[in-house]
């Protein structure tokens, strides 16, 4: 059975039993392997040809990440396995450990001031309420994006999630400042939300991943922010705030929508300001402790 053929036999199989969100990511490394392998017979790949493989991507593209060539190589494993019911073993490249990106305090101070000097304009409004949201709620954005009116409960705060990641529906929680826009998002769009929470009011139809993008990428600009904006970056930056401030590991784990507590784990960490805080915390104890020892003596 030829490469290709075995490819998209796989992502037809995806298409129907996974979120849309886990077909994409399937069929963007997909592309890549039927470029490379095409007619290949897939009952000749094994850690030899998966080597060779790795060697060649890396001659095309010397700043290719561990990380990546392991998606790869877990995305060519997954097809052999759907196809021929085998598995080809091949132990992962190591992967160094990345700080995670959270939002600095500043940006967020200065994009949310932004949007309360400009809640005249209804398509402003609606952004700062869909950046409020993923801020409150750690909700991933195309999670966010098909929220829908009939999902919200004001009662408690709560958003029921319907579309997600893992196929699971969730609850995720907004705070009360979040809930008062939402109320006057909906009641100023009365007229033209019907379904969806955040729509174009211009296609009057649900606003995608890629116009949210683009809408990061010129608030950036306008603004003159240091740092990116984009959706995933307010996930972590919630999921960090939430452990900060004493949250419970399994708790956000739920909140998230994570299969597992391997993948929630990632945000255990300490992010910069919390450790310059800590360090001179600490140094100006030690610096104090040295004077008074002084003046003692």
């Amino acid at each position: 059975m030829e490469f290709k053929e075995a490819a998209r036999d796989f992502l037809s199989y995806i298409k129907v039993t996974r979120s849309n969100g886990t077909f994409r990511y399937n069929k963007s490394k997909c592309s890549v392997l039927i470029e490379y392998f095409n007619t290949t017979d897939i009952n000749i790949i094994n850690k030899k040809v998966l080597i060779k493989f790795i060697e060649d991507i890396k001659e095309r593209n010397p700043d290719i990440s561990p990380v990546t060539i392991n998606k790869y190589i877990a995305t060519i494993k997954r097809i052999i396995k759907y196809n021929l019911e085998k598995e080809v073993e091949f132990e992962k490249l190591p992967e160094t450990r990345k700080v995670i990106p959270v939002l600095k305090k500043s940006t967020i101070h200065k994009l949310f001031s932004h949007f309360q000097m400009n809640l005249n304009n209804i398509e402003k409004t609606r952004n700062y309420v869909l950046f409020k949201l993923l801020y409150d709620t750690g909700l991933r954005i195309n999670e966010a994006l098909n929220v829908k009116i009939s999902d919200i409960c004001f009662d408690s705060n709560t958003i029921l999630v319907r579309v997600t990641k893992t196929n699971n529906e969730r609850y995720v929680f907004f705070s009360f400042s979040t809930a008062e826009l939402i109320k006057q998002l909906i009641t100023r769009s009365k007229n033209k939300i019907e379904d969806y929470l955040f729509i174009s009011y211009r296609k009057n139809h649900r606003i995608t991943v890629d116009n949210v993008m683009k809408i990061a990428a010129r608030i950036k600009d306008s603004l003159d922010l240091e740092e990116s904006i984009r959706p995933h970056k307010w996930r972590h930056t919630f999921a960090t705030n939430f452990l900060n401030n004493g949250g419970n590991l399994e708790a956000l784990r739920q909140i998230l929508g994570h299969s597992n507590l391997t993948t929630t784990q990632i945000y255990l960490h300490i992010d910069k300001e919390n450790l310059h805080k800590e360090y001179f915390k600490q140094y100006n104890h030690s610096r104090n402790s040295a004077k008074s020892l002084s003046i003692t003596v």
